[in-house]
């Protein structure tokens, strides 16, 4: 799934699509996969990129 359309995804369930949740749902839709916030966490730094604990548990919550 590209990040567009996971951007489009993410507004049509009334989400504002924001870099880092893209990243975040990104990483969570990319196969079936049940992770934790911190296994999430390390796979989002491992690609390089900076998030914060904080943000990503708020996401998890929004996307709850």
């Amino acid at each position: 799934m590209t990040t567009t359309e996971i951007a489009r995804r993410l507004e049509a369930h009334g989400i504002l699509p924001t870099a880092q949740r893209v990243r975040i749902a990104s990483v969570l839709l990319a196969m079936p996969q049940h992770l934790s916030a911190e296994q999430l966490l390390a796979q989002l730094k491992d690609g390089g990129g900076r998030v914060s604990k904080a943000t990503v548990y708020n996401t998890l919550n929004l996307f709850a």
